[in-house]
């Protein structure tokens, strides 16, 4: 099984969707949502939801319970996914 690689990061519908495109189908499980976060410039984690949709090759993250802030920076983290 070759390793997992990040094909695209791409906005959905109204830039608070990201869509990550993945080579491989992934395993949404407690190790990938605690490797995947989105920061803010202070450094303030932005809780997520997570679904895998097109044969669990694509994870579609959008935040949990706020929006994001129009001009504010934010940094998408992906370290160990299955």
């Amino acid at each position: 099984m070759k390793p997992v690689e990040i094909l695209q990061v791409s906005y959905l519908d109204d830039y608070e969707t990201l869509c990550i495109s993945f080579n491989n189908s992934i395993i949404l499980n407690d190790n990938t949502v605690k490797n995947i976060k989105m920061i803010d410039s202070d450094g303030t984690e932005i809780p997520l939801s997570y679904q895998l949709v097109e044969n669990s090759m694509n994870l579609v993250l959008k935040p949990y319970d706020t929006k994001y802030i129009l001009g504010e920076q934010y940094t998408l983290i992906i370290d160990y996914v299955q």
